[in-house]
């Protein structure tokens, strides 16, 4: 945290591009280094995605929006009991330390800072991330288990737990599910990529958008949801979510 005095802010988003870089992006490739296993086949890198299959992805992604800002409204109201109270209050101070650390790094003035934080925030983590839980982490447990879906289900958990910020736990396994259906029916892991990258870059961009041109370089909740967010729309979004990716799965083929 002593480093977001003053200047010190860029340093701060270097080394989070770089701690990124060597979390997430470095040790498959090691891993599969080690094993000899070939990257490109693996990966799914043979397998050109066609311009259908990522509109689509794209498009799965918006559509889902609704059901996932209403999990988020949700989750975010979760108490739990009292015998719980210690585990409640430090899952509370993560979840602030780490709004706090997004604030930061988000809050910008020009569009220099606006493309760094796109690159750190939004690239590095959407190759890494995805590169590590679908490409590996669900692979190996859709082998170990022969079930797909508690596969993806269950890298999913992991995926919403790695973040530590519980009260957007439910949404962020719902979109690392949306990762996971369309890596598994697309065979390449380029097409989750799109939709991770997609995802952050609109939050960023909003909040960039917000922080100058409506709130003044004010800091303001990132994490308030809709008012208008109800259960039907919700369940719209679900309906149409699937119709989406069954879409997907089918031009796959």
């Amino acid at each position: 945290m002593l480093l977001f005095d003053g200047g010190n802010l860029t340093i701060m988003k270097i080394i989070q591009g770089i701690t990124q870089i060597f979390t997430f992006m470095l040790p498959p490739f090691i891993f599969l280094k080690i094993n000899k296993v070939d990257i490109k086949y693996f990966f799914g890198f043979n397998i050109k995605p066609s311009f259908i299959i990522i509109l689509l992805s794209i498009i799965l992604f918006l559509v889902a929006y609704p059901m996932i800002d209403w999990l988020l409204m949700q989750n975010s109201k979760m108490i739990l009991p009292d015998w719980l109270s210690g585990v409640e209050e430090w899952m509370q101070r993560t979840q602030t330390m780490n709004e706090e650390l997004m604030v930061r790094l988000l809050g910008v003035t020009n569009i220099g800072g606006l493309l760094l934080n796109i690159l750190i925030i939004a690239i590095i983590p959407a190759i890494g991330e995805e590169l590590l839980f679908r490409g590996i982490l669900q692979k190996m447990l859709t082998n170990k288990i022969r079930n797909y879906h508690w596969a993806i289900i269950i890298t999913s958990i992991i995926f919403s737990a790695v973040h530590m910020e519980f009260y957007s736990f439910l949404p962020r396994v719902i979109l690392g599910m949306i990762l996971g259906y369309t890596f598994y029916y697309t065979g390449n892991i380029i097409v989750p990529m799109v939709i991770h990258f997609v995802n952050n870059t609109i939050s960023i961009v909003m909040y960039y958008y917000c922080f100058n041109y409506v709130f003044n370089g004010e800091i303001f909740d990132m994490n308030a949801t809709s008012e208008y967010t109800n259960i039907y729309f919700a369940l719209a979004s679900l309906i149409v979510t699937g119709l989406v990716l069954f879409l997907i799965k089918r031009q796959s083929k």
